[in-house]
């Protein structure tokens, strides 16, 4: 994890920014997060399809989308 990204999770779960959250860790290594990108791809997947529409719902559809995509990749 980023330094400094616990601290500021925990700021924006703290106060609702549900989509800073999930944007950050869309930003993040999955490999150093926890090991299996795929995995990590796939979570953020269904974390994304929790949000409610909000300001940066462009964001979170092109994060959700890049996710998917590795995903079928790796299916195919």
């Amino acid at each position: 994890m980023r330094s400094g990204l616990g601290n500021s999770l925990h700021r924006w779960l703290r106060t609702g920014e549900l989509t800073w959250a999930y944007l950050s860790l869309a930003k993040g290594d999955p490999v150093r997060a926890i090991g299996d990108p795929f995995a990590y791809g796939a979570a953020l997947v269904v974390a994304g399809d929790l949000l409610a529409d909000g300001g940066e719902v462009q964001e979170v559809d092109e994060a959700r989308a890049h996710f998917r995509k590795s995903r079928l990749a790796r299916d195919a």
